[in-house]
Formats: structure tokens, C-alpha cells, sequence
């Protein structure tokens, strides 16, 4: 509750403003209705006063700003035997604000023939699934809701949630066994089901590229040229690294 007082009379006709700003908590929910209800008096008895009461209302819209960062290593090497190799890749993402982030999810495409080995989330409660399309593994996070990280350029906070403002998942994939000798790129992209959408989707998705190489070889190294089979059935396909 605010309460203005003016000191001295009010002459007839004599207009007084109030002018405040307030911030709405980021926890609101999109398309909710706040209603702001003001009240005049004085202490001289007022005829009329039916027209004393002012009420406005507002609806809520919100929006976040999500950001998203992906890292992963620059090579990696396939494997020829039983025993995996696993590339680490790690996600960090936060909510910029200023509204709480409804819906909040993370897609990240595995390079083809990738397959995942295993994850890890910060942040409580996080989903997964996936599918593979024709050789390609979509991974879909659920995060649920994201609050507005802490001095964020609108300065907006939870007032009464406490959900996580951002955090790290890191994913295991598995590269495939005598893979090509090639780049592969791994992209990943976060949304949320907001009722305005994200106002900078340039910070959105984020990709890392890796050089696949043979066992016990380096990117950007010179070796003799050499054959590797995939199989040893026929119609193999023949890699020349």
C-alpha cells in the first residue's frame, strides 16, 4: 500500500498527481490480470464520494531472455574396438529475464550415427527423451521453469519461487566405430513456452565442431596415406585418412 499526503489545502480546481513506478515479480503468470485500486479523502467532508476510487488493470505478459552455450572437444578419435569412444559435450544455459521461463527446453541434435551414453543436469527435476531419424538421435530436455538470473539487466526477481535460474547439463555420446575421418557438428537450441517470445534469439542456439580421427592420430597432423576397412564384409566402404 502507498499512501501520498499533501500537506495544506486543495484550492477548487487544483489537480495533484502521484506518479510510481512498480515491478511486477517475475512469477507471474502470462496473461494474468493485476488491478490497481487508488482512494481519495481529505479531511473537509466530500459531497460526492462515489467518485473517489480509481482502478486500473493491467495484463501480464512475459518474456525471457535465454541464453545458451555449447562446448565440446576441437578432436576425438573413433574407435576400432569393443571399447567405446565417448565425446563429453556441455551445455550452460541461464534465464536473462525478466519474466520466469514456463516450458523451458533444450534440443540438441547428435552428430549422425551418434548415440547417447549418458547425461547429467544441475538443475533439479530435468526430463529426457529422444528419438533417431534416419541415423540421427534428438535429445529433448525439459527443464520446467527457469526463474531470472540474479542481476539481470532488469533487474527482476522472484518474489515468491525459488526455481533455478540456469545450470549445466553434459552429455556422453558415443562415436560410432571406424567412423569417417571428417568434421561432425553437434547443435543445441533452448525455448520456452512464454506467451511473447524470446527477444534475442541470437543467443539461443549454440553448435561445437569436432575432428573425428583415427585411433592414435592428431587433428591437423600429416600421416601416410593408408586404407581402413569399416567391415570386413563385402561392399565395405573404404575411408582414407
Amino acid at each position: 500500500v502507498v499512501t501520498a499526503t499533501w500537506a495544506g489545502l486543495t484550492d477548487v480546481g487544483v489537480t495533484r498527481t502521484l506518479i510510481f513506478r512498480v515491478r511486477v515479480c517475475s512469477e507471474v503468470l502470462c496473461n494474468t490480470i493485476i488491478t490497481n485500486r487508488a482512494t481519495g479523502s481529505s479531511d473537509t467532508t466530500d459531497p460526492n464520494p462515489a467518485n473517489n476510487v480509481g482502478v486500473s488493470e493491467t495484463t501480464v505478459q512475459a518474456q525471457s531472455d535465454l541464453q545458451l552455450a555449447k562446448a565440446g572437444p576441437a578432436s576425438a578419435p573413433y574407435s576400432t574396438t569393443p571399447v567405446p569412444s565417448i565425446i563429453t559435450y556441455t551445455l550452460t544455459f541461464q534465464n536473462n529475464g525478466p519474466s520466469n521461463s514456463a516450458g523451458t527446453s533444450i534440443v540438441d541434435v547428435l552428430p549422425k550415427g551418434f548415440t547417447l551414453d549418458g547425461w547429467t543436469s544441475t538443475v533439479a527435476g530435468t526430463t529426457l527423451s529422444q528419438n533417431t531419424v534416419n541415423g540421427i538421435t534428438t535429445l529433448t530436455f525439459n527443464l520446467g521453469i527457469l526463474g531470472p538470473v540474479a542481476g539481470n539487466p532488469s533487474g527482476a526477481i522472484q518474489c515468491a519461487t525459488t526455481f533455478a535460474t540456469g545450470g549445466t547439463i553434459t552429455i556422453r555420446a558415443l562415436v560410432p566405430i571406424k567412423h569417417p575421418v571428417i568434421n561432425v557438428t553437434n547443435t543445441a537450441t533452448i525455448s520456452t513456452t512464454n506467451c511473447l517470445a524470446d527477444p534475442n534469439l541470437a543467443n539461443n542456439t549454440s553448435s561445437v565442431t569436432t575432428f573425428i580421427t583415427m585411433p592414435g592420430q592428431t587433428a591437423q597432423t600429416s600421416y601416410p596415406a593408408r586404407t581402413e576397412v569399416s567391415d570386413m564384409q563385402a561392399g565395405s566402404i573404404l575411408f582414407y585418412p
